[in-house]
């Protein structure tokens, strides 16, 4: 229930605030007047309003029913009674106005005498809870009731709200204060009559919507460090408006103060990690802005030695963010060996107006090797000895030994004569491979052992030679493997091409007709060992 007065340009309102907040009609007492109750539920008295014109206005009266009782008394001036209310007045629990008495007859009272008279108004409650919280007198200036066609609400039903919204700024809450990089706006924003619909906000009369309502304040973040906002002077400007449609506009001068760019190059990559002379080399600078405004890096200068080479980017860094440049040598710079520095240096032609213009280079010292033209110094076979003689049954462990002082051995590969055997598995210098026997030649074969170091330089070691020798088998018909035993391993074979022809013992064939048949799984079976 609230305290209510307006003022219209169309028509004149009074309203009457009831006993503070709002008054609810109960309990019993006597009393005489015009309206001159039997029994009444509660009064208000000594009420006096200054009606400024003699003429007929209309009554309006904001009520919440009672749950036995519609209807209360207005006296006025102690000379008219009029039982505002009634049937017509729907039940409920909500606020509603009412302009009619008990049995729908408007409320339409004729002040006279003087301009700024007073009046005294009386109410008097007729029966246990009504509640009222607003009386008002209406007239419009032509001196006909405040109805639609006057543009004033539904017959008065619900008076017009005419009252803008009141609005203040919470932040900034002074004027020209100064601000800087993401700032947060807040409006505060209330009405009276009915609610807030929307506040808009406009920096500098460019629209940025309407603001977000969070925990009681109306809220914006502001980016001023983004592009097109200037160091300087703006004008923040608020337009709250409510559902009735009335708007209250509001301006505050700002003042925008970031501060410069500050780039400075903080980390010098290069790749390969390793880096050996003649070989080139790609060098990585990341280039940050720790100031408050973006800038471009403008030119980005590499210089190792006598060699300069500079980048230029337009790309601007936002404050806080970071760019990357690149290059890659020789062009015409050559890895030179030795320790070498490569410095990085943004904004080297000074086009950039920094907050600091020193500190904007990053030296990278790095080793370059020398070419290693160098051939492993040492690889050896250590088994089998030579002259070893070795059963075409068997597979052979070869292994050799090897060793590179300058960039180290990167593989060694067994040869038997020049075909590959295989390159070796390393396990400290010693490096090895299995020789499957049962596939070479019957006699001598010459091993040796190849090292490749990683620069690319190659040396063979000396030669040692083996003799292999045929393993006597006994010749057991279904022996296709001839391991000596007719067991698992040859019923495999005899699986894989049974029902085959044009094939070998090796194949099957026991009875050598070129048939893996039946027969010969009856060859199989009957001297079969397990």
């Amino acid at each position: 229930m609230r305290r209510f007065s307006r003022h219209w340009s169309a028509k004149f309102v009074l309203a009457l605030a009831i006993v503070g907040a709002g008054f609810a009609f109960h309990g019993a007492r006597a009393s005489a007047d015009a309206c001159n109750p039997t029994t009444e539920f509660g009064s208000v008295t000594n009420i006096t309003v200054n009606i400024p014109n003699p003429g007929s206005y209309r009554v309006w009266s904001r009520i919440i029913p009672g749950a036995s009782n519609n209807t209360y008394l207005l006296d006025v001036d102690g000379t008219n009674c009029y039982i505002v209310g009634g049937s017509n007045v729907a039940a409920g629990t909500s606020w509603q106005w009412v302009d009619f008495q008990q049995g729908g007859t408007k409320i339409n009272h004729t002040f006279t005498g003087a301009a700024n008279s007073n009046h005294t108004i009386k109410l008097y409650g007729t029966g246990d809870g009504l509640q009222l919280d607003r009386v008002i007198f209406t007239q419009d200036t032509a001196g006909t009731y405040c109805n639609v066609q006057m543009g004033n609400g539904d017959n008065c039903a619900n008076p017009p709200d005419k009252d803008p919204p009141i609005t203040s700024f919470a932040q900034p809450n002074k004027d020209h204060d100064t601000v800087s990089g993401v700032y947060q706006i807040k409006v505060n924003a209330s009405d009276l009559e009915s609610q807030i619909k929307t506040v808009e906000l406009l920096i500098d009369e460019q629209s940025k919507g309407n603001l977000t309502l969070s925990a009681g304040t109306y809220n914006y973040s502001w980016d001023t460090l983004a592009p097109g906002v200037a160091n300087g002077p703006h004008t923040l400007k608020v337009i709250a408006t409510d559902n009735a449609g009335n708007f209250t506009p509001l301006t505050r001068p700002i003042t925008v103060a970031n501060g410069k760019p500050d780039l400075y190059v903080s980390l010098v990559s290069k790749s390969p990690a390793t880096v050996k002379a003649n070989e080139p080399v790609t060098f990585r600078a990341v280039i940050k802005n720790r100031g408050k405004l973006p800038a471009a890096p403008g030119v980005v200068k590499f210089s190792i030695g006598p060699f300069v080479q500079t980048v230029s980017s337009s790309d601007d860094i936002a404050a806080g963010d970071v760019d990357f440049q690149e290059i890659t040598l020789p062009t015409p710079w050559s890895a030179i060996a030795g320790n070498q520095t490569m410095t990085v240096t943004v904004d080297s032609a000074g086009v950039v107006a920094e907050s600091d213009e020193s500190n904007n280079s990053y030296p990278l010292t790095f080793a370059v090797n020398s070419v290693d033209t160098t051939a492993p110094e040492f690889v050896a076979i250590t088994t089998p000895a030579a002259n070893a003689n070795l059963l075409d049954t068997n597979t052979q462990t070869i292994t050799a030994t090897a060793t590179d002082a300058g960039t180290g051995v990167s593989s060694v590969v067994f040869y038997d004569g020049n075909s590959i055997i295989g390159s070796g598995s390393k396990s400290g210098n010693n490096y090895s491979v299995v020789w499957s026997t049962k596939n070479a030649a019957t006699g001598n074969h010459t091993l040796k052992a190849v090292a490749t170091d990683v620069a690319g330089n190659v040396k063979t070691s000396a030669p040692v030679t083996v003799t292999v020798s045929r393993t006597v088998v006994p010749d057991i018909p279904g022996d296709f493997d001839r391991d000596g035993d007719v067991d698992f391993g040859d019923l495999t074979t005899l699986s894989r091409f049974y029902g085959q022809s044009n094939k070998t013992r090796a194949d099957g064939d026991t009875d050598n007709d070129g048939d893996v048949d039946f027969n010969d799984f009856t060859t199989l079976s009957r001297n079969w060992t397990g």
